[in-house]
């Protein structure tokens, strides 16, 4: 009978390590084990290594089983199509219990997860495991007088290493059955999402050799003078400012000056101020530019390229907890610098300085040039072009849409009709009852910050924010706009500063009162002139409570969300008809929470949330499920995807394409979303850029 599941698992052994990337590594590994079960029989494990062969029910079953899984099978599928091609099975028949805990907002790692299920296997329990991979699946270090550990040389391990690959797969299976399957595998578009996600992250990026290669010899060659330098400023105190604490001792030392770090925005800060001592200014700025961790990229770039340029699997499909937006990998392409650049016309030349060895001769600050050009690095084939093509404010919409904002919906669709402001210039307008037209650049600048900080029931600390963000200060910001403050909302921002403070519960982040009280009647202008949003984040979390409270019933939020709570989770079904999950939802005492990847320790936790947490999850879901529907469309019409960064899409294609037609597919894909003004822009270039 035709088997409906195969799961398997590999365990591999290669001198190329696994941090260079599932391609380059695949291209290079020898598989030890093949574990696999067929559907719910007992799991086996091969020993390929040492002659064992692979029984017929395997052979046979990897090619009819309906459906062949893996966790994390970006791995297991590469390392199959180049060691036993022969064994491959159809490539829509791959499933991934991996994208499967993803898609529900679980853990990546098998181990994690099923910690997070609270499956009684012993992967969960096993401690030993890393311990065997790193034992086998390595070379030993230089000092082992055997390169690699083998059944020969550890065969008591050995034996444990081929059970711990047999718990993998039971596991694995054991997982599957206790997940949800909402989002992944029951809907098809998600399954067409990600079989459109494996063809994108094996076709990579076209990566400029040259151009990394002498990116490399730059950053070293600046790294070495910038020492020097800071060995002669300092009088041999220090050699390099990379080493936090010797920094901080020496400024305290020689400056008198206390410091807690020597962060970007601390160093900044510093060199902001009027009165610093001119050497220290040097110091700091030698930091700066030693710092950089952009110029990292262009090493981890060569040293995972493929053998024909390329660089592969720098996605991973909905890697970004709770959304279903991707994470980087790798490269990272989703943490790419974006501020404080060189000009698009020094970055152009600057391409050719570099490459041919004559920066120097036209840049002063090779650090900054070298971060300037990581985008660069990413080219066309011969013969086509890059198109790259952006969602113009998606999120600003997507949440003026969802609770029903609509003066600002009419206000994006005279902007795309070039017929009316823009929303930063409108936003300020609005808030300060001002005609659109008389709005200055720094009045526009406050708008820009409205519009990205206090959305998601922002506050105070929402402008910290944004200002390390977007390097303004907020004390001169608060001189500029006080005297045009309206007095009500002055007295309410001083009421409300007051009563924080009486019942001590005052986050002052700072800031002097004054500009604590700007920020506060900033934010209060900005909630006034959008009472739709504003009033939103109440009735959500109040409906999350009610869905919490009352399981199975759907309760609906302004007819484009539906709530429900199913056993321990929280869905909340998206316009696209994907889910929002959140695992172990609870109220108790006033509060939600649930369980979830917590964003700084990456460790699974109990997380709070609130009305503008959900509605901020809820708007970067839609916004991606947007961007997502158009990649059928784009692929099929031969727009070749390449990467995906938040809402921008690159592709490559033949010069005959255009980038109308494109930014068109983005804008119209998402039938679910009438009513949505969606806009497009970009450009194309041999080259990838901002």
């Amino acid at each position: 009978m035709k088997p409906t599941n195969l799961w398997l698992d590999l365990e591999t052994y290669s001198e190329v390590p696994i941090s260079a990337g599932t391609y380059l590594y695949a291209e290079a590994c020898e598989i030890l084990l093949f574990a696999y079960a067929i559907d719910d029989e007992p799991a086996r494990c091969v020993d390929l290594v040492n002659g064992e062969k692979l029984p017929e029910e395997l052979t046979a079953g990897i090619h009819n089983a309906s459906y062949v899984w893996a966790h994390n099978n970006m791995f297991d599928r590469n390392v199959i199509l180049r060691r036993h091609p022969e064994l491959a099975p159809l490539d829509n028949h791959w499933r991934d219990t991996m994208i499967q805990a993803l898609e529900h907002s679980l853990p990546a790692g098998l181990g994690a997860l099923c910690q997070a299920l609270r499956l009684p296997t012993d992967k969960a329990k096993d401690k030993d495991g890393r311990a065997l991979v790193r034992l086998f699946c390595q070379p030993r270090p230089k000092n082992c007088k055997a390169r690699r550990a083998t059944r020969d040389t550890h065969p008591e391990e050995w034996s444990r290493f081929m059970a711990y690959a047999t718990q993998d797969v039971e596991a694995m299976r054991n997982a599957h059955n206790k997940m949800p399957k909402w989002n992944y595998p029951n809907n098809t578009r998600e399954q067409e999402f990600y079989a459109i996600d494996r063809r994108v992250n094996d076709r990579g990026l076209l990566i400029d050799v040259p151009l990394v290669d002498a990116a490399m010899a730059m950053i070293k060659e600046e790294q070495a003078l910038l020492r020097q330098q800071t060995g002669d400023l300092t009088a041999g105190a220090l050699n390099t400012t990379t080493k936090r604490d010797k920094t901080i001792d020496y400024i305290l030392q020689e400056h008198g000056i206390l410091v807690d770090d020597l962060t970007k925005s601390t160093v900044t800060e510093l060199l902001a101020l009027p009165d610093l001592e001119p050497a220290l200014r040097e110091l700091l700025l030698l930091r700066q530019q030693a710092s950089s961790a952009s110029t990292a990229k262009y090493k981890k770039v060569r040293s995972c390229l493929s053998s024909d340029g390329r660089l592969r699997g720098t996605i991973q499909f909905c890697g970004a907890s709770r959304t279903g937006r991707d994470a980087g990998r790798m490269f990272q392409p989703q943490n790419l610098p974006s501020r404080g650049l060189l000009s698009k016309p020094e970055i152009s030349y600057g391409v050719d300085a570099v490459t041919h060895g004559f920066h120097r001769q036209f840049f002063d600050n090779t650090m900054l040039l070298a971060t300037s050009l990581v985008r660069s690095i990413v080219i066309a084939p011969e013969g086509k072009l890059l198109y790259v093509c952006d969602l113009a404010n998606i999120e600003g919409r997507m949440v003026s849409w969802l609770v029903g904002e609509y003066w600002k919906l009419e206000a994006f669709k005279a902007f795309d009709r070039k017929e009316g402001p823009d929303l930063y210039r409108l936003a300020y307008a609005q808030a300060f009852r001002v005609e659109h037209i008389d709005v200055d650049s720094f009045q526009r600048s406050i708008g820009k910050v409205f519009e990205l900080m206090l959305g998601y029931q922002g506050g105070v600390g929402a402008f910290v924010v944004g200002a390390l963000g977007y390097g303004f200060d907020i004390e001169a910001l608060a001189e500029e706009v006080t005297p045009t403050l309206p007095p009500d909302v002055v007295t309410e921002a001083e009421d409300f500063h007051g009563w924080l403070t009486r019942t001590k519960r005052l986050n002052d982040y700072g800031l002097t009162k004054r500009a604590w009280i700007a920020c506060e009647a900033l934010k209060r202008l900005w909630r006034r002139s959008n009472p739709a949003v504003a009033s939103s984040w109440k009735e959500l979390e109040n409906a999350a409570i009610k869905a919490v409270n009352e399981p199975m019933e759907v309760v609906p939020f302004r007819g484009r969300l539906l709530l429900r709570r199913e056993g321990s989770w929280l869905r909340i079904k998206l316009p696209s008809g994907r889910s929002l999950c959140y695992p172990s939802i609870q109220y108790q005492e006033g509060s939600l929470s649930y369980m979830g990847v917590h964003q700084y320790t990456r460790k699974w936790s109990r997380i709070a949330t609130s009305g503008g947490k959900l509605l901020e999850n809820i708007t970067q879901a839609a916004s991606r499920d947007i961007l997502f529907d158009a990649l059928p469309t784009l692929e099929a019409e031969g727009y070749e995807v390449v990467l995906r960064v938040h809402d921008e899409i690159v592709a490559e294609g033949a010069k005959d394409l255009t980038l109308a037609r494109m930014s068109t597919i983005m804008t119209s894909s998402s039938p679910w979303a009438d009513g949505l003004p969606l806009a497009a822009a970009g450009f194309t270039s041999r080259r990838y850029g901002k």
